[in-house]
Parts: C-alpha cells; sequence; structure tokens
C-alpha cells in the first residue's frame, strides 16, 4: 500500500472479497459471526493464539491484529478492537479511529495492496418477536423489538416494534413505534385482542419512560396508542409480558414479569397482573 492508494465504495458480501485482506470488527456483532462462519473454526484459535502471545485475553478497542483467512476469498483478515460506548463519546471516538489507523499501519506493514473495509460500528439487534395477526381477515403477522445504531459518521441510535405481515407469500412491513436515542431495550412483547374489535393489539413494556405501552389496531392498518393515563405505571423494569384471561370472563388480560436495574437499587422486580376492564 502507499499514500497514493485509490477508495472505493461498494455494496457487497466481505467474506467474498477478493483483496489481500479484509477487516473485521471483532466483537459481539454480526459482521464478526460472518467472519467466523464463513472462515472456519482456525480462524478464531489463530486469533487466540496470537493474543495469548502478547499477552492478551481480548483484542483491546483500537488495536488490532493479523491473521490467516482460512475459508475466506481473502487471504488474512485484520481483527480491529471496536470502541465501548460505555466509555463515553470522546474515548469512544478515539478508539475507532484507532481500529482504522492500526488497520492500515499493519497493512502497509505486511505489504499488502488491497483492503477492505466493512461498515464498522453500524448494527441492529432484535430482542423480542411476538406472534399474531393483521387486518380483518387476520393474516399471519408478528411484530419485531429492534435497536439499531451507528457510530459513523456520528453517533446514532433508535428502537422501535415493527409489524411484519405475510401476504401473497410477501412480507410486508409497517413502523407501530419507534424512538430514537432511547436509553433503554425493548425485551418483553405481546400480539392479541385486548378491546375485542377482532384485531390484534401490541403490548410491550417501556422501561425508559416506565410504563406499559399499550398500541390498539386500527381497521384502517395504523396503530393508536392508549392514552398515557391508561397505560399501567412501572415500578420496575419489564422482562417479559404475555396476554391470556387469567379471570376467565372472556376478556384476555396481561401478566408482566419485572427485573431489577443495577443502577436502581429501589426496584422491586417479580410481577404484575393487569385485569382487562375495558
Amino acid at each position: 500500500m502507499d499514500t497514493t492508494a485509490e477508495i472505493e465504495f461498494i455494496t457487497g458480501d466481505l467474506t467474498l472479497e477478493l483483496t489481500d485482506a479484509i477487516v473485521n470488527p471483532a466483537g459481539p456483532g454480526l459482521v464478526d459471526l460472518a467472519i467466523r462462519r464463513a472462515a472456519g473454526p482456525m480462524l478464531l484459535e489463530e486469533l487466540h493464539w496470537k493474543l495469548f502471545e502478547r499477552g492478551e485475553r481480548k483484542l483491546r478497542p483500537g488495536r488490532a491484529i493479523v491473521t490467516h483467512g482460512f475459508g475466506l476469498a481473502a487471504p488474512h483478515v485484520i481483527h480491529c478492537g471496536p470502541p465501548v460506548y460505555f466509555d463515553g463519546p470522546e474515548i469512544a471516538r478515539a478508539e475507532l479511529v484507532s481500529c482504522h489507523v492500526e488497520a492500515v499501519r499493519l497493512a502497509r506493514a505486511a505489504g499488502f495492496a488491497s483492503v477492505s473495509f466493512p461498515a464498522i460500528e453500524i448494527y441492529a439487534f432484535h430482542f423480542a418477536t411476538a406472534p399474531g395477526t393483521f387486518g380483518r381477515d387476520r393474516a399471519p403477522a408478528f411484530a419485531d423489538s429492534y435497536y439499531m445504531a451507528t457510530n459513523e459518521p456520528q453517533v446514532a441510535r433508535a428502537g422501535g416494534i415493527t409489524l411484519y405481515t405475510l401476504r401473497n407469500g410477501t412480507w410486508e412491513r409497517r413502523r407501530v413505534w419507534r424512538k430514537a436515542n432511547g436509553k433503554s431495550l425493548q425485551y418483553g412483547l405481546a400480539m392479541g385482542d385486548l378491546d375485542g374489535d377482532k384485531l390484534d393489539d401490541i403490548v410491550f413494556p417501556d422501561s425508559e419512560e416506565r410504563r406499559l405501552r399499550i398500541f390498539f389496531q386500527q381497521p384502517d392498518g395504523t396503530f393508536l396508542e392508549a392514552a398515557e393515563k391508561d397505560e399501567p405505571a412501572l415500578d420496575s423494569p419489564g422482562q417479559c409480558v404475555r396476554i391470556a384471561d387469567i379471570d376467565r370472563d372472556g376478556r384476555p388480560d396481561l401478566v408482566l414479569s419485572k427485573t431489577v436495574s443495577a443502577v436502581r437499587p429501589e426496584d422491586v422486580g417479580g410481577w404484575d397482573v393487569y385485569l382487562n376492564r375495558r
């Protein structure tokens, strides 16, 4: 590599790139998982051995190390320790810069003529799903709780609930709820007809707002949230929610299990039952 290297932006499968090396944002992410699956077990074995030789148990943020590619199309992999955003945005930004600088430095030292970088630190996680139906024809559907983020070109976070419906062999997607820069993840999610209109509604505990949020499905396909005063308040973070007719009166009720936050010792945890009085 030299200082006149060209930069090309492409969309494709990183594991199939034919460059001298690909860069792996090593850590709990889907890019790292895809690379390890394609390369085979020897990749992780060599990485652990090289870390052992350096006296390290894991790759620290901002550091990098080179291994062979094994089952990958590229003959080598440059593993980078991605930033840890719990350390604060300024530290994380410096660690992210260090990832790229270290990768280029190692590539130059190894004499690589070409390197493929992924979009480091762009990721999405899905924490809960709940089966149900959509519309008067009760088409198969499920609600999905997601959290997505990127650290480049600037830090951005968003979480929400999406409904996927299967019609004519194709999955349709509808946004139910979305929140930017939220501070909690939605682990609990349930679908069921709470108001007796034969349309499945969506319920999930919002641990940041400390209330059980209820979205009623409307005949036009939209979802309308219940008034805040009608949504049960939470004294602890919600972990799992289920819809069931607890008192056998023919109306579905809500059962919520709760956990305890490490930063709120006053949380009580346990569980709550909310009987349907509609």
